[in-house]
């Protein structure tokens, strides 16, 4: 066996090589019969299409083909000749062709399936080039999902990517040809229809792979955008290029969404896309690079314009990357970015990375849109005007739904440097920095940092901060901010706070706080920023310190300066704390009115009336203060001028206004109060042109009344003060000032203030005055004077009033202006005097006192009283009235009574009394008489008639003035009654009476000298005469003297001299027909004591014959009224119960010796 397989025998072999070549020739006639067969085929597919009929019913009703059903309306062969390649042959056509699949439906004109010839030859159909004319395919459904088109198995894609092979036939394909095409992707949410029409696409198999080429247009949302597409591919990857031009982004992003960032980006691109697939023809990545010029970002009506867009980006199925894009601004400046987008729970996201190397902030008005943040806009333009954005940096991040586009979150870094904050100089900041970040809804200002030089030399520099947040909710924002600031110069904050931003507060504080410098400050905002409107504050607290600072509280009254204060800010109020400060004076130099602590609040801010309060502690110069509230912008002395003059004074005193903040403030609307303490007060001419001095008092002013109560000293006299003014509107005669003084005032400052009553008022007196001003320029003054503590001396009336004594004064007076009127309802009740009356005055002088129903004891009268018309003048009283008691004035001194001295002013009385009262039965009747009494009490000159009776008695009395002194002269009809009315002599009744007398000078005390002559009268109840005729045994005359009808002399002849302590009697005699009597000695006045002796004369009309005679007389009476017998005597003691010693033996002596048996006469000797 082994040999038979190793050689075959030889007829074997020559079977084989005869079947061999008959087999060669079947073959060779085979193939002639198939070319000639192939020939007359061709010739008749040349002619026109071949219809297979038997094919039809089959198509029509459709056949299965890759999980879709295929209908044709009818199938043919034709055959295109050899144009396909030489392969090729004819080709199966089916006309009025449909695919229909889950998802997608292509129509198509025709079909053409050229088949392969080597598979022909093997027995098979294999298709080796197919041609699509006008296909049409829709595709719903795609973009809804991850999975909306499944992709093919990698492994059985792998032959389709290689070179075609023939020996199988499902791989024979060479080629693929679109006509005409047009591929619809359905709208789906989010996406509208895409169709990209006169699709031309040829695909070829080779060797190397797959090669493609193709052109359309794509129609998206009225959009006509040409492309171009080339592609390659291979067993491990594909690559296709598309070129796009004259695209908007807008339209890109809703095919891409990868690209979402480019969407708001207005204007035409050229894009040209990479678009590299897997060996499962997946796309694996998708470069894409876009060119734009000039345009425009348009996101919410925000528009930026730009000058061009260069961007790539890496694409693939869940996502994309930017790697770079720069986006050249309008003004040159170039904004960097890179970012990435990926797909996650069926929405898309994107972020982004931004950076701006640089960027003029001159330039920010043609950067910032007007319809973002169009409130923040118009305040970072009124406060950047120059400065650099250097090295800026931002994070974005957006989101894809099928609702639109929104922003997930975005961050920003802006580094600043050489900003100037404000026009003209502005603020100048060195360097700064903002830090945000936000997602659309929520906005967060992570940091906010600016730093500027120290508004004063050597200072710390200035530093801003801040940090907030903001949300969207329904149609507004709702912004959160703090603020703080450190070292920031008040003349800057008008440019750092906006002016929409608490307008009022700001409008107060920027205008009138100036120079010095805001510290440690802090602030919380709490913002409303509807949309369309201004913004709203609904909270805010802060606090802040001011160091020397100027607060000028209201316009135009001169400012404080360098003012320290504390600020407290809520949602509706400012309050500043201040303390420290210095009012100025109108030339801006610091006056002496230091500022103590205050409050400034600010109220009601966002309300209907906005308004402000300021209440504030001043201390220091009185006058100063005086001439700020005498400012016109007070108000406060409008209707009342405040007439007074400071000379000097300090005060603590607190200060409150009150105005709405307004542009223009009416002067009405200002409220102004102050209350103070003011001390060491000096006000020159205060009261009667007399300054106060050393006043302390509590001051209260406002707009409608003044108030001032206090004390202080006028020439020396402490006094209580108190005034109040009424400022309002009223009546004419509505009263307006109240002014009260009070005060014991010693009375020597009385006299210097014109009062000058000489020494009739000593001590002090309390005086309570009170005036009352009217609109009409009238005023009344309520005087009332305690004189309890006040000596009263009137010498000339023997009238007293010592201190402690009560006693009570008051006057009303009347006044026009400051000119007095009339003063009224005069009133003096003190010690027995009681004075009613008012004063006439003419031209602001007082001319007169008029008296009414007056008392000074029992003395009733009226009348009135002048003062003196210039100084050393004397007083002119005129009274009248039915009763004057002048007992008091006669009667005599008490031992403890001291002796008037000093002055009293001089005085003219002119006197008319129905009854004149000496002492106890001692009246006259119907008297008038005047007197002129010197400023030292003494009478110089007087004249006194009247009667002793109310029937009779005519006296009269006159005192003249003589030489150096003056003389008194009395004649009476019955001088025993003028003697007892006038020195209380009870014991002489009737006689006429003429005294004759003079004093030597009128020194007061001066002695009185003179003679009284009295005829015809009756003396009756003498003791010291009845006591004499006792002794002499004389009783028929001592019971006349007692109880008859009294004993009567014919005449009296006694000279006198009179003096205070005692009369004198020199030589005196009185006589009648049955008694004689002389007499010498003196009568001490005060004490009542009676030293007389002197002679008696029994029988006298006989008894003084012998003494009559002419030489010889002598011998027998050797005094005058003596007789040839008398007896002596002497009387002394009391006038009640004298002791009467007389000489017997001188009876019966002769009248020259009678001295022999004197009792000692020399002890009567008056003395002279």
């Amino acid at each position: 066996m082994g040999r038979a397989l190793a050689a075959p025998p030889r007829a074997a072999r020559s079977w084989l090589r005869r079947g061999l070549r008959q087999l060669l020739g079947l073959a060779l006639v085979l193939v002639l019969m198939a070319g000639l067969g192939m020939g007359v085929v061709a010739w008749r597919l040349a002619q026109g299409a071949v219809e297979i009929t038997w094919f039809d019913d089959r198509l029509r009703q459709g056949t299965p083909v890759a999980g879709g059903m295929l209908r044709a309306g009818r199938a043919s062969l034709a055959w295109d000749g050899w144009r396909n390649g030489a392969a090729a042959l004819p080709a199966i056509r089916l006309d009025t062709v449909r695919f229909d699949a889950d998802g997608a439906a292509a129509p198509a004109d025709a079909v053409l399936v050229h088949l392969s010839l080597a598979a022909l030859l093997r027995g098979e159909l294999a298709p080796a080039l197919v041609e699509l004319h006008a296909p049409r395919l829709t595709l719903s459904g795609v973009g809804e999902g991850a999975d909306d088109l499944a992709m093919p198995d990698p492994a059985a894609l792998q032959p389709w990517l290689a070179a075609p092979d023939e020996a199988r036939r499902h791989l024979a394909l060479r080629g693929l040809r679109v006509r005409d095409g047009q591929v619809v992707l359905a709208a789906v949410a989010g996406r509208p229809q895409i169709s990209l029409d006169g699709v031309t696409l040829s695909v070829q198999r080779s060797g190397a792979g797959l090669t493609a080429r193709g052109t359309g247009v794509m129609r998206l949302a009225g959009s006509d955008i040409p492309l171009t597409l080339e592609g390659t591919g291979g067993r491990e990857s594909s690559t296709l290029r598309a070129r796009a031009s004259g695209i908007r982004p807008a339209l890109l992003a809703t095919v891409v969404p990868a690209l979402l960032p480019l969407a708001p980006l207005d204007t035409t691109v050229e894009l040209e896309t990479v678009l590299t697939l897997d060996a499962a023809l997946a796309p694996r990545t998708a470069g894409l690079t876009l060119n734009a010029g000039p345009g425009r970002y348009a996101w919410n009506d925000i528009l930026l314009p730009f000058r061009g867009l260069e961007l790539r980006a890496d694409l693939h199925t869940d996502g994309g990357a930017v790697p770079s894009a720069t986006l050249t601004l309008e003004t040159g400046e170039q904004l960097q970015a890179n970012g990435r987008a990926w797909r996650q729970d069926r929405e898309w996201l994107a972020e982004a990375d931004l950076s701006l190397p640089s960027l003029d902030l001159a330039n920010l008005s043609r950067l910032w849109p007007e319809r973002l943040a169009p409130a923040a806009r118009v305040q970072a333009l009124r406060i950047l005007h120059a400065g650099l954005l250097r090295d800026a940096t931002s994070q974005l991040v957006l989101r894809a739904t099928d609702s639109g586009t929104r922003l997930v979150a975005l961050s920003a870094r802006l580094p600043l440097q050489s900003l100037r904050l404000g026009p003209g100089a502005g603020v100048a900041v060195s360097e700064g920095l903002v830090r945000l970040n936000g997602d659309g809804v929520t906005w967060r200002l992570d940091e906010l940092q600016m730093r500027a030089a120290s508004p004063r030399a050597g200072g710390s520099p200035t530093t801003l901060s801040a940090t907030g947040t903001a949300r969207r909710e329904a149609d507004a924002w709702s912004a959160g901010l703090e603020l703080a600031l450190d070292q920031v110069a008040f003349n800057d904050l008008p440019t750092l706070w906006p002016a929409e931003l608490a307008p009022a507060p700001r409008w107060w504080l920027t205008e009138n706080i100036s120079a010095g410098a805001i510290r440690q400050g802090s602030w919380r905002f709490d913002l409303a920023l509807p949309d369309g409107q201004p913004p709203r504050l609904r909270g805010m607290t802060g606090r802040a310190r001011a160091v020397d600072a100027t607060v000028r509280w209201l316009a135009p009254i001169p400012p404080v300066l360098g003012v320290s204060a504390e600020a407290i800010f809520t949602a509706d109020s400012v309050t500043l704390r201040t303390e420290g400060g210095r009012q100025a004076r109108a030339d801006g130099t610091p006056s002496n009115i230091e500022l103590g602590p205050g409050t400034m609040r600010f109220l009601d801010l966002g309300g209907a009336q906005e308004r402000a309060e300021l209440s504030f502690q001043l201390g220091g110069s009185l006058p100063e203060l005086l001439g700020v509230l005498r400012h016109p912008r007070l108000h406060l002395f409008d209707r009342r001028p405040l007439d007074l003059t400071l000379l000097d004074g300090r005060h603590t005193t607190q200060v409150s206004i009150a105005f709405p903040l307004l542009a223009d403030i009416p002067n009405e609307a200002i409220r102004v109060r102050a209350e103070g303490r003011l001390t060491n007060l000096r006000v020159a001419r205060a009261l009667l042109g007399r300054d106060f001095e050393n006043g302390q008092a509590e001051l209260m002013v406002d707009t409608e009344r003044l108030r001032l109560q206090g004390t202080a000293t006028m020439l020396g006299a402490p006094l209580r003060l108190q005034t109040e003014m009424d400022f309002r509107q009223g009546p004419a005669n509505g009263i307006i000032t109240r002014d009260q003084v009070q005060g014991l005032v010693p009375a020597a400052q009385l006299r210097e203030l014109g009062f000058d009553l000489g020494d009739v008022l000593g001590g002090s007196v309390a005086i309570d005055g009170r005036t009352e001003r009217r609109r009409n320029g009238q005023a009344t003054v309520q005087l009332r004077a305690d004189l309890a503590p006040a000596t009263l001396d009137l010498p000339a009336a023997r009238w007293r009033k010592r201190a402690g004594t009560p006693g009570t004064a008051e006057a009303q007076l009347r006044l026009q202006g400051d000119n007095l009127v009339a003063v009224e309802n005069g009133r003096v009740d003190v010690a027995g005097l009681s004075l009613r009356g008012r004063a006439v005055v003419s031209r602001g002088r007082i001319e007169r006192y008029e008296l009414t129903e007056s008392l000074f004891g029992a003395s009733r009268f009226q009348g009135d009283v002048r003062p003196p018309a210039q100084p050393g003048a004397p007083w002119l009283a005129t009274l009248r009235g039915p009763l004057l008691d002048l007992r008091p004035i006669l009667a005599e001194r008490s031992p403890d009574e001291p002796a008037t001295s000093g002055d009293s002013p001089p005085l003219v009385v002119e006197a008319r009394f129905d009854r004149v009262t000496l002492g106890e039965r001692r009246d006259l009747f119907g008297v008038q008489g005047r007197a002129v009494v010197d400023e030292r009490s003494v009478m110089r000159q007087g004249s006194l008639r009247g009667r002793t009776a109310a029937a009779g008695g005519v006296f009269e009395l006159e005192i003249a003035p003589r030489g150096p002194g003056r003389t008194l002269r009395i004649v009476a009809e019955d001088g025993g009654a003028v003697l007892r009315a006038l020195d209380g002599i009870n014991a002489i009744e009737g006689g006429r009476l003429a005294l004759n007398g003079s004093w030597a000078s009128n020194e007061p005390g001066a002695s009185l000298m003179g003679q009284v002559e009295l005829d015809d009268f009756t003396v009756r109840g003498a003791p010291a005469i009845g006591k004499l005729l006792q002794a002499m045994t004389l009783y028929g005359l001592v019971e006349a003297l007692q109880g008859g009808q009294g004993l009567a002399f014919a005449r009296a002849e006694v000279p006198f001299t009179l003096t205070r302590e005692a009369l004198s009697v020199i030589d005196a005699r009185a006589f009648s027909a049955s008694l004689g009597l002389t007499a010498r000695g003196q009568i001490l006045r005060e004490a009542e004591i009676l030293d007389i002796q002197g002679t008696i004369v029994p029988a006298y009309i006989f008894n003084s014959m012998l003494g009559n005679l002419p030489v010889l007389g002598r011998l027998f009476s050797p005094e005058p009224g003596g007789g040839v017998f008398a007896t002596t005597y002497r009387v002394q003691g009391p006038a009640a119960d004298p002791q009467v010693q007389v000489n017997p033996l001188a009876t019966l002596t002769p009248g020259f010796l009678r001295g022999l048996f004197g009792l000692g006469q020399n002890g009567a000797q008056p003395r002279r």
